[in-house]
């Protein structure tokens, strides 16, 4: 298999800074991941990937439901219930990792490609306007 880097596009943008310098980094960490299952099977180089991965995505949904529930967000319990499925696919993920950990890391840049921009596109933008009414720019 041949992944290609993913490049950040505006049209990704919900217009609050926070967020959009957050996915930014996931984007640059997901293609961190991408280079290093084209360079190296090395399992210290790839473990370092998914440690950072999952320590990423706690950093933004923290920071992302610590808004929600500041702004009394309508949309709170189903977005929270998206970052629940994404913390057990990757957990079940790390956990394939231990007994076969090319096909998982391969797994894992699969889900997250996946994830990231049909979460961002679609669970995401539903916030903006609340985001936004709170002085979130």
């Amino acid at each position: 298999m041949n992944y290609m880097a993913l490049v950040w596009k505006d049209e990704y943008k919900l217009g609050i800074e926070i967020i959009d310098h957050q996915h930014q980094q996931f984007v640059m960490t997901l293609n961190d991941l991408i280079t290093t299952l084209g360079s190296t099977k090395d399992r210290a180089v790839m473990e370092s990937v998914f440690t950072r991965i999952g320590e990423y995505a706690k950093f933004h949904f923290d920071t992302e439901e610590r808004y929600f529930d500041e702004f009394h967000y309508a949309g709170a319990a189903e977005h929270k219930q998206k970052h629940q499925e994404f913390r057990e696919a990757f957990a079940k993920i790390s956990s394939d990792y231990l007994t076969d950990h090319i096909t998982a890391s391969f797994n894992l840049a699969d889900f997250l490609e996946d994830w990231l921009f049909d979460h961002v596109m679609n669970m995401d933008k539903k916030y903006v306007s609340c985001f936004k009414e709170h002085g979130l720019t």
